[in-house]
């Protein structure tokens, strides 16, 4: 998810995931898995709103490059049973 500057602060990005939960249900998506980057504390913190528990930080392999096209060499995972 990414909340653009002029709307941060009113927990859109938090709000935009909990509609999805009937959409996942429909599909079987129990828990969600979400991730983040390392650094992105907003994404942390809108985690800890839903509810979701850290579980780990997993480097990226080297192959996928949407990622490392980036710079981004590791991500945070969370797991949110809802």
């Amino acid at each position: 998810f990414g909340v653009g500057e002029p709307f941060r602060g009113r927990r859109l990005a938090g709000r935009a995931v909990q509609l999805l939960y009937p959409l996942a249900k429909s599909y079987g998506l129990n828990p969600l898995w979400l991730s983040c980057n390392p650094d992105n504390f907003s994404s942390m913190r809108v985690m800890q709103w839903l509810g979701a528990r850290y579980v780990e930080t997993i480097d990226m392999p080297p192959d996928y490059e949407r990622y490392y096209s980036r710079g981004e060499r590791q991500k945070r995972r969370y797991r949110l049973d809802y």
